[in-house]
């Protein structure tokens, strides 16, 4: 390490990782549905990994079958955020709680909503009814821990500058 420089705390590390794995499966299924387009439709699998990878979001704009182009364009972000976590910039750190918060309040709202109004747990239509539980939870988990830790975690503020 040279001087003057903080030492990435381990966890930012696998924080940073699971941001560039988030990059590399929006990219892998956007080849796929760019190659096969209907290849994916229906899949299960695909479907949760793309919830959980874009945040809840394509799966509502596109029911489950989304454009590869705009996937290939999304992966930009998980991929800019984990350059600047491996490399302790403030602002993907700040960006990142940013986007984690706003998706814990906006998912836990959507869960209120859904349950008062229909009386059914059901969340996002392009999920299959069985993976819908466990995709949105695992949503909420993976935000709430990098929350925390990027908020709370010790050394985190010390590593990206802050006091």
């Amino acid at each position: 390490m040279a001087y003057g420089q903080q030492e990435r705390p381990f966890t930012v590390t696998l924080i940073a990782l699971f941001q560039f794995a988030k990059a590399w499966v929006l990219v892998l299924i956007a080849i796929v549905v760019w190659k096969a387009p209907d290849a994916l439709h229906g899949s299960d699998v695909a479907g949760t990994m793309l919830f959980i990878a874009t945040h809840g979001i394509t799966a509502h704009l596109w029911g489950g079958n989304p454009q590869a182009v705009f996937l290939a364009i999304f992966a930009i972000y998980p991929l800019a955020i984990g350059i600047g976590l491996w490399f302790l910039r403030p602002s993907a750190r700040y960006f990142l709680m940013t986007i984690c918060g706003l998706t814990l309040g906006y998912t836990i709202r959507g869960l209120f909503i859904n349950t008062a109004l229909s009386g059914t747990f059901l969340y996002n239509p392009a999920l299959s009814p069985a993976l819908q539980q466990p995709a949105v939870f695992s949503l909420l988990l993976i935000d709430a821990f990098i929350l925390y830790y990027l908020w709370m975690g010790d050394g985190v503020s010390k590593a990206f500058g802050s006091k």
